[in-house]
Order: C-alpha cells, then structure tokens, then sequence
C-alpha cells in the first residue's frame, strides 16, 4: 500500500513539474515576442542614435536606489508611459524615436552634462543630431506624451487658408498666436517662425498658425487688408486677444507671455502661466473669498477693475475661494474662514500686508494705500496665552513688542526655527536657564514659535540661523554664538546683564558729578 502511495506521489510530482515547465517555456516565449519600442543608448551608441534619427526623444534616469524616494516615484510613472508611447508612435511617419539614458552611470556622466541635466528624468528632444536639443516641458501621460510629439515634429506653425480652416484651428477655449502677414517671406516672418520654434517647446498647448487674410478669416479683431506685418494672440478670457505689431524676437516672447497672463489668475489657470507669474517682480495680492455668496460677483468685478488699473504697475491679483483653494496657504498665512473676505499681499520683501471682512468698495482703496506706503505689515500670531506662569515664557507675535522689545527687564528669547534645526543644540538647555533664573525679577527667560509667528526681519535677523538672542533692559540686542551648554548661555546672560548695569552705573555717576 505504501509503495503505491509512494508511487502516485512520484506521478503527480512528475506532473506538476512537466506542467511547470510549460509555463515557465510559454511565458518565456511570451517575452521573447514582446517588443521594447524605447532604445535604450549610452555613451557608446548615443551619437550614432542621433545621427540616424532626425526627431529623437531621450529620457534621462537613474535607478532608484540612487535617487530620493520622491524622485524614483516620478521616474517609475513615467516609464510604462514613455513606452507606451514610444509604442503608439512606432509607426508615426516621419518617425519619432523615443529612447533612455542612466545618466547616473559613470561612463554616462558626460553626456548627461552635455544636456545640463540636475535631475530625473529629464526629457530633451534633438531635432536633426545634437547640433541643438530642447527641454520636453509637455504632458507625462502616454496619449499627451503623443500628442505633444506629433505637434512638435511639425512645422512650428500652420497656414490658415480658409474660413472652414481657421474655425477648425482657431479654437476659443485655447491660447493661439496669429502671425498676419503681406507675404511669407522677409525679417519678420523669419523671426515670427524662429519664435514659435522656440516657445512651442515651452508652451506646448499654445498653438501658432499664420496667414496673408486677416480681414476674413480671423474671429476677432479689426477686419484689415495686411499691408504690414502684425500679430494678434487670442485667448479665452479678459479682452479675447491682444495685438502687436513688434517683430523682434525678444519683444515678441515678452509680448506673448504678457498677454498670457489674466488680469485675475485663478485655480484655472495654466500650470504653465503660474510659473511665469511665480517668477515675476511683481508682488501677490489675493482676494479669499467664498465664491457663493450673495457679493461674489461686485467683489469679482471690483477685483478685475482693480487689475486692469494697476496691470504693469508691479502687481498681480489672484481670486481663490479659501475652501476649495489654496487652503493650506490660507492657514499657513494664520488667517480664519470667519475672516473672510480678506485681501493678502506678499511683497517682494517677505512682509504680508491683510484686511480681513472686506466689503466689494474697499479693495481700490486699500490696494491705494497700500502702493503709498500706507499700511503696516500684517504679522501671523498664535493667540497670546491666558496663562503664563511657567518658568519658560511664551512669546507670540503680538505680544512680542510688550514682553521682549518693550521690556523693562533682561530677555533671553528663543526663537524656535525647525529648519535651523543643526545649528540649534543649546534648545533642550533653555527651558533649564529658566528654570535657574526663575526667582531673579530681573531676567525673563522665553521662546517664540517661529512656524507659527511672524518674525521682524528688521530686528531679528535668522537667516543665518542666529536664533538665540539677549535684549538687555536698555534695548541693546545681542545674539548668541557661544557653546551649546546650560552653563555658557547662563555665564552669557550674566555678563551681558553685568555690562547693562556698569551702564547704567556709570551713566548714574556721570549725572550726580
């Protein structure tokens, strides 16, 4: 009975194994057939790749164990779509090739200099060998990624010919630059191509067309009969479009990115248009508001009117409904739904100005006084505590002047910045420098939370982490750069209170003489 046991288990291992085996064999051959559609280049093949191909695509990477865990999320995401793409673009033609580069790998480290990549993955796109690339700033999704290829492979821009054509082109929920011009020849149309050259690989939802009939074939606009070159950019928002007739080929980018930008940006607008605005002089004002109650609309239109008097006057206007948008912002900022509506301005100087329970009438006045150099700075604050009895006192912004800067007495103040945090190793001994100096009246001992408070630049001065500072009781203001030691921040307070009153000493002997 046992060897007939035995032997059926030998049958069915036998079984299993053979059918394991045809698996693995199917399966194996299954991968063989699959076909991998993104070349993959080094420093060995990469000139000979470029030169074979007059549009490559190459992707910049690292493995991710050599990256930051953030970084290898965006590089993991990407493949299977860069190569779905690559497989959906296979048999494009002209051909679009999409190929790879660890740029991580020694041998490799040239050419990922040669393309100033600083991180991955970066995207850049050789037009006819690597004479000159461009950086991929499109879509990382596979059918974006397609669509964006099959629009940079073309002509920059396309020739309007007809109604029919210019209605199926131009379209009103898109940005489109129109180059008008008498012929298709000359300085302008040449600077007019070599810009749309250039910005379509930054502005890869823009689109650009041309055309020598403006009177009948464009949306909108004056009707005219082009004797000079001109342009005309329309957009879905504000005045529609915008004209130029400047062809210089700086004038004509700055031209175009200014009429990008709405006179009120919102959730809505472009990724791409926020950048530029983040990168502008130009100082923030946002107007929270909930966009459904009964004023929306007047606190809206006062808002546009009030952009479009200051557009080019060095500020920019956002509208943002605190509940849906830039929530995180609005409670950083320490501002309360119940304060709604406010306005909030960040200068260029890193001061916030804010009213709060605004009415619709109130925003030009404001926005006036505050470009006259009228209005104070808005300083966050933890509310002042009920109670504050312990050794360690705390400090809030506004209680910051009363406590420290118009004390009559000697103040350490800590001031607690979690980024400063390696240069900050004196902070577990503070609340032990109170606890010694407790039953002396004549020095506080405190700490102001600077994530949470607003910290006077213009007399605190954090930047390099200096964040421990004595104000002695006739306002001299000193920081500390000693030893990280309960004993040496004591011996500091000691001293500095010592030179205060041989101070006062001796201004007392001077008066009785």
């Amino acid at each position: 009975m046992e060897l007939r046991i035995c032997h059926k288990s030998q049958l069915i291992f036998n079984a299993v194994t053979i059918l394991s085996l045809l698996i693995s064999s199917v399966s194996s051959n299954t991968n063989a057939g699959a076909i991998n559609h993104v070349l993959t280049l080094d420093h060995h093949n990469f000139s000979q790749a470029a030169s074979d191909n007059d549009f490559l695509v190459v992707q910049f990477y690292a493995p991710c164990e050599k990256m930051h865990r953030l970084m290898c999320e965006y590089v993991e995401k990407l493949a299977p779509e860069f190569e779905k793409a690559a497989s959906l673009l296979s048999d494009h033609d002209p051909p679009i090739v999409l190929a790879k580069i660890d740029g991580s790998a020694d041998d490799n480290k040239e050419l990922a200099d040669q393309f100033d990549v600083t991180g991955y993955p970066t995207i850049v796109v050789l037009k006819n060998g690597v004479t000159g690339f461009n950086y991929y700033a499109g879509p990382r999704k596979a059918d974006g990624i397609v669509t964006t290829l099959k629009r940079l492979i073309r002509h920059p821009s396309t020739e309007i010919k007809n109604v029919t054509h210019a209605m199926s082109l131009i379209d009103g929920d898109r940005i489109s630059v129109v180059g008008m011009f008498p012929i298709f020849s000359g300085e302008a149309f040449e600077n007019f191509t070599l810009v749309a050259n250039e910005l379509m690989f930054e502005l890869w939802d823009y689109d650009f067309f041309h055309t020598m009939d403006a009177g009948s074939l464009l949306p909108r606009g004056d009707e005219l009969y082009i004797t000079i070159p001109s342009l005309r950019f329309f957009k879905p928002y504000d005045e529609l479009f915008d004209e130029s007739e400047n062809f210089q080929v700086r004038d004509m980018k700055d031209f175009i990115i200014e009429s990008s930008i709405p006179l009120v940006s919102d959730k809505n607008t472009p990724d791409k248009i926020m950048s530029w605005l983040s990168q502008l002089s130009a100082e923030q004002v946002t107007l929270y508001v909930d966009f459904e109650c009964e004023d929306f609309k007047s606190f809206k239109f006062n808002l546009q009117n009030v952009a479009a008097q200051y557009k080019g006057k060095g500020l920019w206007f956002y509208l943002a409904d605190p509940r849906i948008d830039h929530e995180d912002v609005f409670k950083y900022d320490g501002l309360r739904l119940d304060q709604l509506p406010v306005i909030f301005i960040y200068n260029n100087y890193g001061s916030r100005y804010m009213k709060s329970n605004l009415k619709p009438e109130d925003i030009l006045p404001w926005i006036n006084e505050y470009k006259d150099g009228k209005l104070k700075p808005y300083l966050r604050s933890q509310p002042i505590p009920e109670t504050n009895n312990e050794p360690l006192k705390v400090v809030v912004a506004d209680s910051l002047q009363d406590m420290v800067l118009n004390s009559q007495k000697n103040v350490l103040l800590d001031i607690d910045v979690p980024s400063c945090g390696r240069f900050r190793d004196f902070a577990p001994f503070i609340p032990e420098v109170a606890v010694f100096f407790v039953d002396d009246d004549d020095i506080m001992v405190a700490r102001l939370d600077g994530t949470t408070n607003d910290i006077p630049k213009d007399i605190f001065d954090i930047s390099d982490c200096d964040t421990l500072y004595f104000r002695s009781a006739n306002g001299t203001l000193i920081s500390y750069d000693g030893n990280a030691t309960k004993e040496d921040i004591i011996t500091f307070i000691v001293n500095n209170r010592l030179k205060y009153f041989l101070h006062q000493l001796a201004e007392s002997v001077t008066l009785d003489g």
